[in-house]
């Protein structure tokens, strides 16, 4: 009788039915002998890019990681080898996804020098930065705003004018209580319209008064 593993290649003692303990429990659970781990099984765990790839795995409710990176290996031999402990890999667009188009390894410092990284990292972006703006607080894309301020001829879309403070753009005007983007205005009237709270009741007053106040000549207020 003997008292190997009757597998081939396999050196471990019987347990029982001629087989070690692991073909025995495999055949149990498998119904067959054959080997299921992947071949890279113990590899990937070990190496050390593998705890940042199963975090972003975990993060594909927010942000999804591309097809390609799905594979581990794929992942691992677009971003190469990490530079230092000091080094984190971190996406370009903070609201794009995780790709190789997106992420790059930045070196982590003390808190002035992040402050110092992230002011010249939007100085030199600016586009980038007004892009993660708008999506952020309006759902739009700078290509999205673009779009719209070419159509408005780069005016106001309530007075008809060009925004009248250097520096500032036309500002994006969004419906408060469906978050739906309206049209771009300037300063003065993006003001003016939150002054009266998005209300028709309260401009159809303002459009009121001024018609019963269009007079000029006439006052219900005179001077003593």
């Amino acid at each position: 009788m003997k008292n190997i593993c009757e597998v081939e290649g396999c050196n471990k003692p019987v347990v029982s039915f001629g087989l070690c303990n692991m073909h025995r429990q495999r055949l149990k659970k498998h119904g067959h002998l054959k080997q299921t781990r992947p071949d890279d099984w113990g590899k990937r765990e070990k190496h050390p890019l593998h705890n940042t790839w199963c975090w972003m795995r975990k993060m594909q409710s927010k942000f999804s990681l591309c097809d390609r990176w799905q594979d581990f290996w794929l992942f691992v031999e677009d971003v190469g080898e990490k530079p230092s402990p000091k080094h984190q890999l971190r996406r370009t667009d903070p609201y794009g996804n995780y790709s190789k188009d997106n992420c790059e390894w930045v070196e982590m410092t003390g808190n002035s020098k992040k402050a110092d990284y992230a002011k010249q990292w939007r100085k030199e972006n600016p586009e980038k930065v007004k892009n993660n703006y708008l999506r952020k607080m309006f759902g739009i894309t700078l290509e999205d705003y673009n779009r719209m301020y070419k159509s408005q001829d780069g005016k106001c879309a309530i007075c008809g004018k060009e925004e009248p403070y250097e520096g500032y753009s036309l500002a994006v005007d969004h419906n408060h209580k469906t978050g739906n983007v309206r049209g771009l205005l300037c300063s003065k009237c993006n003001l003016g319209l939150g002054c009266f709270k998005d209300s028709e009741t309260l401009i159809q007053k303002a459009i009121t008064y001024l018609n019963n106040h269009n007079n000029l000549g006439s006052s219900n207020i005179r001077a003593s």
